[in-house]
């Protein structure tokens, strides 16, 4: 079963991450002269981050570009393009911005995005179970609450019916792919195995399994109904401090 493991998250959430330098990607060569790299962020399964100035605004923004090892990786380079080409069609504040896109002069597809400095939602839910009482919850990191993160959810769904709005399926709703910013934004992140309805069915099983619909877990037909259930199950994570299923090497248990 092709999964969210197995496949090493083709994409990966977008937050400045403490990764050691050891792992840390070069400074990109041959990038449009408007931008300039101030120094990588993070790698993950198929693309590299880097914080970049656009000067022709004076801002800090983030590109993600295709790993040099996978320029040549038809499909690679399909789920690459195509997650930012799903995440501009979704203009909502929910949503990261994508603001450019290109490529280097080595053929690599890049694209640029607002950037996102935070916490995944994940990492919140952590925080409010350590240390809790049976009958009560801890106020977490960076001052989140639970009445918050409930509140915060409440606009995960918002975005989530926006995109379905516009025919777009996200298929990987889970708390690592919410990411929370300093400033109190809430934003889906990963479209990159987002099904657009008008387009041709995906095939194989995808995904994360805690968090999968039973016809999506099963390789059948999903639809908004999908998204619907991930929602609940990370609903589920939040009220209970776990998935609503254990998961071993990418299987079911």
């Amino acid at each position: 079963m092709a999964t969210d493991e197995t496949l090493g998250s083709l994409s990966e959430t977008l937050a400045p991450t403490d990764t050691p330098r050891r792992t840390r990607p070069a400074r990109l060569v041959g990038l449009d002269a408007r931008y300039v790299d101030l120094g990588p962020l993070a790698a993950g399964g198929m693309g590299e981050l880097h914080r970049i100035r656009d000067t022709r605004f004076d801002r800090v923004i983030v590109l993600k570009v295709l790993k040099p090892n996978l320029a040549e990786h038809g499909e690679a380079l399909r789920r690459f393009e195509h997650e930012a080409r799903i995440t501009a069609l979704l203009e909502h504040p929910g949503v990261v911005a994508v603001h450019d896109r290109g490529r280097l002069w080595d053929g690599r597809p890049w694209f640029a995005m607002q950037e996102v400095r935070g916490r995944t939602f994940a990492e919140l839910i952590d925080g409010i179970y350590v240390g809790a009482a049976p009958n009560r919850f801890n106020p977490g990191l960076d001052g989140w609450t639970f009445r918050r993160l409930v509140d915060a959810m409440g606009r995960v769904a918002r975005t989530i019916a926006y995109a379905h709005e516009q025919q777009i399926v996200h298929r990987d709703i889970k708390p690592d792919n919410i990411m929370v910013g300093a400033f109190g934004e809430v934003l889906v992140m990963d479209w990159g195995i987002a099904w657009k309805v008008s387009e041709t069915a995906p095939e194989g099983i995808i995904g994360t399994p805690a968090f999968m619909a039973p016809e999506q877990a099963e390789g059948r037909p999903i639809g908004p109904a999908a998204d619907v259930y991930a929602l609940g199950a990370t609903l589920y994570a939040l009220l209970a401090g776990c998935p609503p299923y254990q998961t071993r090497s990418g299987v079911l248990e």
